[in-house]
């Protein structure tokens, strides 16, 4: 290991140290207490959707070399790790996970449009999903949630998804 990256984690353990000591650990149990099961549940539900999306990451980069799964998998944890932890307005995580791409032999091309595809398809999967959440015309929760405007367009069938 080279010494910036011994510095870097010399400094983040203790800057966890820093907070660990610093945390009323009775205040964390109470919390996680009252969180219960769901805490657990959504570990074990991102897990499968993190390799999943992993998968799909994969047969987007089409070249010879290119990382094994378990690489893949470590980069886009990387890349959530990131987004989630550092202030960089979820863009950072990909630019990084790119870069760590590139370093691991895949041309600048292919990391650069994997990484914009795999993006795009988020996106356009959680637009899918939001769409399914909204009520349907014929459902009873068809009312429009803004005032004056009519119930949505859109000709889905009574109890569609979670319009029910």
């Amino acid at each position: 290991m080279k010494w910036p990256a011994l510095v870097a984690l010399a400094l983040g353990l203790a800057a966890a140290a820093a907070l660990f000591a610093s945390s009323n650990l009775s205040e964390v149990g109470r919390a996680l207490s009252m969180a219960g099961w769901g805490v657990l549940a959504v570990v074990v539900v991102h897990v499968p959707q993190t390799l999943a999306a992993t998968l799909g990451w994969r047969a987007v980069i089409d070249e010879p070399g290119a990382p094994r799964l378990g690489r893949l998998l470590k980069l886009r944890w990387i890349k959530e790790a990131v987004n989630s932890l550092l202030p960089v307005a979820q863009v950072g995580g990909d630019l990084v996970r790119a870069r760590l791409l590139i370093r691991a032999g895949v041309s600048l091309r292919t990391a650069a449009a994997s990484c914009t595809v795999d993006v795009a398809a988020g996106t356009v999967s959680l637009f899918i999903y939001l769409l399914m959440g909204l009520p349907s015309p014929r459902s009873p929760s068809a009312a429009s949630p803004w005032p004056g405007c009519s119930p949505w367009p859109w000709p889905w069938p009574r109890g569609w998804a979670f319009s029910a």
